[in-house]
């Protein structure tokens, strides 16, 4: 008997996935493998990212619109 479920919905600081996106991106090939890593990794796991509304207005609130575009790309 399993006493535990194992988690399926993962809400991550908006700050991990700016660096996500901005390594996603990146020029830097070490730093888009490392994003493309977790990515295979987080989708291997079967869970499912949570988006909040907090996380989205996080993701659009930057001084420069190019940062943005990357973030939410």
């Amino acid at each position: 008997m399993q006493l535990l479920l194992t988690p399926r919905f993962i809400a991550l600081d908006s700050s991990h996935l700016g660096d996500i996106a901005r390594d996603r991106a990146s020029m830097n090939s070490e730093r888009r493998c490392a994003a493309e890593k977790f990515q295979r990794a987080f989708d291997a796991s079967n869970n499912v990212l949570l988006l909040s509304w907090h996380h989205i207005q996080e993701l659009l609130s930057h001084r420069d619109d190019q940062v943005v575009v990357e973030r939410v790309s």
